[in-house]
């Protein structure tokens, strides 16, 4: 720095300029101003404390088995009923089972035809009666893995009659 030359510090600028030099718009951008820049910290600090959220829910209940599947599986018999109201549903869309030989009950008081077939792909490995207004039921043997159950009337697969059978 040159010796001529005397350094004087620069006045520090307020935050806000003082009220009786301030038009009452100013004051209204200087506040839309503080809101601005609150959000740009606050929504990413929010989003992010609810994706850490997310994650840690996740993480501790990986692997945990819902108490109906558990339940399910102490038994190697699946109860469906065909919805009474004639509409081609059964009252389950899942079951979990244990492996051997399952049964699978089947009641039906509605005014139309029902039965239960279970397949593992494209290969059919039972098919009960075809009943109305009464019960069945089918006994297969199953090892572990994932099964189909549906009804093989015309129709009514297509129409939502089917589920998914668990076996273990």
């Amino acid at each position: 720095m040159h010796p001529d030359v005397v350094a004087t510090p620069l006045p520090e600028l307020p935050l806000r300029p003082p009220a009786h030099r301030v038009h009452p718009r100013a004051v209204t951008w200087w506040r839309i101003r503080a809101a601005a820049g609150l959000l740009v910290f606050a929504v990413p600090a929010l989003a992010l404390l609810f994706v850490i959220g997310a994650m840690s829910t996740a993480i501790l209940t990986a692997g945990e088995e819902h108490e109906g599947e558990a339940a399910a599986a102490t038994s190697a018999e699946l109860d469906l009923t065909a919805d009474p109201s004639g509409v081609a549903a059964y009252d389950k869309k899942s079951g979990t089972v244990t492996a051997g030989t399952v049964t699978v009950k089947l009641t039906n008081e509605s005014p139309l035809e029902h039965n239960v077939a279970v397949a593992q792909g494209a290969r059919e490995l039972g098919r009960s009666d075809t009943i109305k207004g009464s019960e069945t039921e089918l006994k297969v043997d199953l090892k572990p893995g994932k099964y189909e159950f549906y009804c093989t009337v015309d129709g009514h697969r297509a129409a939502g009659m089917e589920g998914t059978l668990t076996v273990r």
